[in-house]
C-alpha cells in the first residue's frame, strides 16, 4: 500500500510539476509574441518617420535648385508632417507601456521633431535668405537623422532580448 501512495504520489507530483513548466513557456510565449509585434510596429513607425525626413531633404534640394518652387516643396512637406503627428503618438504609447528603457532615446528624438515647426515658419518666410535657412535646416535633418537612426539601433537590441529562447528565462 505504501509503495501504490508513493507510485501515485510520484505520477500526481510531476504531472503538477509538467503542467506548471508548461504554463510558464506558454505565458512567457504569448508574451514574447506580443512584445514582437509591438517591437516591429514600432520599427515600422520610426522607420518610415526616417524615410519622411530623407524625402524633406529632396524637397529643400528641389527648392535649392529652383526657389521659385517653395510653395510645392512646402506644402510637401506640411503633408508629410501630418502623417508625423499620429506617429509619435503612436511611438511614445508603444514606448511607455511596452519598452520603457527606450524612453530617453525617444526623448531625443521628439525634441529634435519639435524644432521642425520653427523651421518650417523660417521656411515660409525666409525672404532674400532662403539659401541660409535650407543649410540651417539640412543640418538639423541630419541631426534629427542620426536620432532617428539611433533609435532604431536601441530597437535592434531590444529585438534580441525578446527574441531570445524561452528557456533563459532567468536573462
Amino acid at each position: 500500500m505504501r509503495g501504490l501512495f508513493t507510485v501515485v504520489a510520484a505520477v500526481l507530483s510531476s504531472g503538477l510539476l509538467a503542467t506548471l513548466v508548461a504554463f510558464f513557456f506558454s505565458s512567457q510565449l504569448a508574451e514574447r509574441n506580443t512584445r514582437r509585434q509591438k517591437l516591429e510596429e514600432l520599427y515600422s513607425i520610426v522607420h518610415g518617420q526616417l524615410e519622411r525626413l530623407q524625402r524633406q531633404v529632396r524637397y529643400l534640394d528641389d527648392i535649392q535648385k529652383d526657389p521659385s518652387k517653395i510653395n510645392d516643396a512646402y506644402q510637401k512637406m506640411r503633408a508629410d508632417n501630418a502623417w508625423r503627428t499620429n506617429a509619435n503618438e503612436r511611438v511614445a504609447i508603444l514606448v511607455a507601456i511596452y519598452f520603457p528603457h527606450l524612453l530617453p532615446v525617444r526623448e531625443e528624438m521628439t525634441l529634435m521633431g519639435e524644432r521642425v515647426k520653427d523651421l518650417f515658419s523660417g521656411l515660409r518666410t525666409a525672404g532674400n535668405d532662403l539659401m541660409g535657412v535650407i543649410d540651417e535646416q539640412r543640418k538639423f535633418f541630419d541631426v534629427m537623422a542620426a536620432s532617428y537612426t539611433a533609435f532604431l539601433f536601441e530597437v535592434y537590441i531590444t529585438a534580441k532580448r525578446v527574441n531570445r529562447p524561452l528557456w533563459k528565462f532567468w536573462r
